[in-house]
Protein backbone atom coordinates (compact mmCIF):
# COMPACT_ATOMS: atom_id res chain seq x y z
CA UNK A 1 0.00 0.00 0.00
CA UNK A 2 2.95 2.42 0.67
CA UNK A 3 4.50 1.92 -2.61
CA UNK A 4 0.70 3.05 -4.07
CA UNK A 5 1.06 6.11 -1.79
CA UNK A 6 4.29 6.77 -3.33
CA UNK A 7 3.15 6.23 -7.17
CA UNK A 8 0.36 8.43 -6.12
CA UNK A 9 2.23 11.15 -4.71
CA UNK A 10 4.79 10.95 -7.99
CA UNK A 11 1.30 11.18 -10.32
CA UNK A 12 0.04 13.93 -8.38
CA UNK A 13 3.70 15.73 -8.85
CA UNK A 14 3.82 15.15 -12.38
CA UNK A 15 0.37 16.69 -12.94
CA UNK A 16 0.93 19.58 -10.78
CA UNK A 17 4.10 20.77 -12.21
CA UNK A 18 2.50 20.16 -16.24
CA UNK A 19 5.17 17.09 -16.87
CA UNK A 20 4.25 14.04 -18.89
CA UNK A 21 2.65 11.49 -16.58
CA UNK A 22 3.03 8.99 -19.15
CA UNK A 23 6.65 8.57 -18.40
CA UNK A 24 6.12 7.39 -15.07
CA UNK A 25 3.06 5.39 -16.02
CA UNK A 26 5.41 3.78 -18.46
CA UNK A 27 7.85 2.81 -15.94
CA UNK A 28 6.52 1.99 -12.55
CA UNK A 29 6.14 -1.49 -13.58
CA UNK A 30 9.71 -1.87 -13.20
CA UNK A 31 10.14 0.06 -10.08
CA UNK A 32 11.63 -2.71 -7.67
CA UNK A 33 12.34 -2.74 -4.01
CA UNK A 34 15.81 -1.62 -2.93
CA UNK A 35 17.88 -3.17 -0.19
CA UNK A 36 17.16 -1.61 3.11
CA UNK A 37 13.75 0.16 1.82
CA UNK A 38 11.08 -2.26 1.90
CA UNK A 39 12.47 -5.41 0.22
CA UNK A 40 10.95 -8.97 2.11
CA UNK A 41 12.86 -11.62 2.43
CA UNK A 42 12.67 -15.08 3.03
CA UNK A 43 15.32 -16.50 5.36
CA UNK A 44 15.96 -19.52 7.85
CA UNK A 45 16.98 -19.30 11.00
CA UNK A 46 17.90 -22.15 13.10
CA UNK A 47 15.96 -24.55 10.71
CA UNK A 48 12.58 -22.22 10.43
CA UNK A 49 11.51 -20.06 7.95
CA UNK A 50 11.00 -16.39 8.72
CA UNK A 51 10.08 -13.37 6.65
CA UNK A 52 12.10 -10.20 7.21
CA UNK A 53 11.13 -7.22 5.90
CA UNK A 54 13.89 -4.85 5.33
CA UNK A 55 13.83 -1.44 6.03
CA UNK A 56 17.33 -0.81 7.58
CA UNK A 57 18.44 2.02 4.96
CA UNK A 58 16.69 5.29 6.76
CA UNK A 59 14.52 6.28 9.61
CA UNK A 60 12.62 9.30 10.36
CA UNK A 61 9.40 9.65 12.47
CA UNK A 62 6.71 9.59 9.17
CA UNK A 63 8.93 6.50 8.04
CA UNK A 64 8.93 4.62 11.21
CA UNK A 65 5.48 4.97 11.69
CA UNK A 66 4.21 3.99 7.89
CA UNK A 67 6.39 0.86 8.08
CA UNK A 68 4.56 -0.25 11.97
CA UNK A 69 1.20 0.83 10.16
CA UNK A 70 2.25 -1.33 7.00
CA UNK A 71 3.26 -4.52 9.45
CA UNK A 72 0.49 -3.94 11.58
CA UNK A 73 -2.45 -4.49 8.51
CA UNK A 74 -0.17 -7.26 7.29
CA UNK A 75 -2.75 -10.31 7.84
CA UNK A 76 -0.98 -13.59 9.73
CA UNK A 77 -2.49 -16.62 10.99
CA UNK A 78 -0.95 -18.47 13.80
CA UNK A 79 2.39 -16.59 13.38
CA UNK A 80 4.08 -13.44 15.06
CA UNK A 81 5.04 -10.16 14.24
CA UNK A 82 8.16 -8.97 15.91
CA UNK A 83 9.65 -5.14 15.07
CA UNK A 84 13.03 -4.64 15.44
CA UNK A 85 14.06 -0.67 15.76
CA UNK A 86 17.08 1.09 15.82
CA UNK A 87 18.12 4.65 16.72
CA UNK A 88 16.58 7.33 13.83
CA UNK A 89 19.80 9.72 13.31
CA UNK A 90 20.12 13.27 12.53
CA UNK A 91 16.97 14.38 14.86
CA UNK A 92 19.15 17.43 16.65
CA UNK A 93 18.38 18.48 20.35
CA UNK A 94 14.35 16.51 19.70
CA UNK A 95 16.15 12.72 19.41
CA UNK A 96 15.02 11.57 22.90
CA UNK A 97 11.39 13.26 22.36
CA UNK A 98 11.02 12.00 18.65
CA UNK A 99 11.68 8.32 20.25
CA UNK A 100 10.12 8.48 23.17
CA UNK A 101 6.86 9.97 20.91
CA UNK A 102 7.19 7.11 18.74
CA UNK A 103 7.07 4.67 21.64
CA UNK A 104 3.85 6.27 22.87
CA UNK A 105 2.19 5.33 19.15
CA UNK A 106 3.53 2.28 19.06
CA UNK A 107 2.65 0.94 22.19
CA UNK A 108 -1.05 1.75 20.89
CA UNK A 109 -0.69 -1.19 18.84
CA UNK A 110 -0.47 -4.94 19.33
CA UNK A 111 2.36 -6.54 18.31
CA UNK A 112 4.27 -10.13 20.19
CA UNK A 113 7.86 -8.67 20.89
CA UNK A 114 9.11 -5.14 20.13
CA UNK A 115 13.04 -5.26 20.73
CA UNK A 116 14.47 -1.47 20.57
CA UNK A 117 18.45 -0.77 19.99
CA UNK A 118 19.72 2.46 20.88
CA UNK A 119 20.47 5.16 23.51
CA UNK A 120 17.47 7.07 22.92
CA UNK A 121 15.03 4.30 22.60
CA UNK A 122 16.76 2.85 25.82
CA UNK A 123 16.07 6.12 27.63
CA UNK A 124 12.21 6.24 26.34
CA UNK A 125 11.37 2.85 27.06
CA UNK A 126 12.57 4.19 31.09
CA UNK A 127 9.90 6.33 31.03
CA UNK A 128 7.09 4.69 29.44
CA UNK A 129 4.68 2.43 31.17
CA UNK A 130 3.94 0.54 27.77
CA UNK A 131 0.89 -1.95 27.11
CA UNK A 132 3.53 -3.82 24.47
CA UNK A 133 6.93 -6.43 25.36
CA UNK A 134 8.95 -3.74 25.03
CA UNK A 135 12.50 -5.22 24.88
CA UNK A 136 16.12 -3.45 24.91
CA UNK A 137 19.46 -4.94 23.66
CA UNK A 138 22.63 -3.04 23.67
CA UNK A 139 24.37 -5.90 21.87
CA UNK A 140 23.10 -7.09 18.74
CA UNK A 141 24.52 -10.71 19.67
CA UNK A 142 21.53 -10.92 22.62
CA UNK A 143 18.95 -9.84 19.67
CA UNK A 144 20.01 -12.71 17.90
CA UNK A 145 20.10 -15.08 20.59
CA UNK A 146 17.00 -13.68 21.28
CA UNK A 147 15.34 -14.27 17.66
CA UNK A 148 16.93 -17.77 17.41
CA UNK A 149 14.86 -18.71 20.67
CA UNK A 150 11.35 -17.09 19.85
CA UNK A 151 11.03 -17.21 16.34
CA UNK A 152 8.72 -19.87 14.44
CA UNK A 153 8.14 -20.97 10.94
CA UNK A 154 6.62 -18.03 9.10
CA UNK A 155 6.85 -14.96 11.65
CA UNK A 156 7.56 -11.64 9.97
CA UNK A 157 10.19 -9.39 11.54
CA UNK A 158 10.02 -5.66 10.15
CA UNK A 159 14.00 -3.97 10.57
CA UNK A 160 13.65 -0.57 10.78
CA UNK A 161 16.53 2.21 11.46
CA UNK A 162 18.68 4.47 10.24
CA UNK A 163 21.71 3.89 8.17
CA UNK A 164 25.25 3.36 10.26
CA UNK A 165 23.47 2.32 13.23
CA UNK A 166 24.04 -1.03 15.29
CA UNK A 167 19.95 -2.20 13.51
CA UNK A 168 20.96 -1.52 10.11
CA UNK A 169 24.54 -3.86 10.45
CA UNK A 170 22.98 -6.40 11.91
CA UNK A 171 20.70 -6.38 9.04
CA UNK A 172 22.72 -6.76 6.75
CA UNK A 173 24.41 -9.96 8.76
CA UNK A 174 20.67 -11.30 9.17
CA UNK A 175 20.16 -11.09 5.81
CA UNK A 176 22.92 -13.78 4.82
CA UNK A 177 21.39 -16.26 6.66
CA UNK A 178 20.32 -19.37 4.38
CA UNK A 179 17.76 -17.46 1.75
CA UNK A 180 15.26 -19.74 0.90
Amino acid sequence: MHRLNNLLFCLAFYNENSLNIKSVLNRFKFLKPVEGRGLVHKISLNKKKINIIDESYNANPDTMLQSIKNLENIKVKNNKKIIILGTMNELGNNSYTIHYKLLQQLDATIFKFVILCGEFFELSVKNLNPNNEFIHFKNTNKIMQFLEEKVHNNDIILIKCSNSTKINKFAKTLLKQVSI
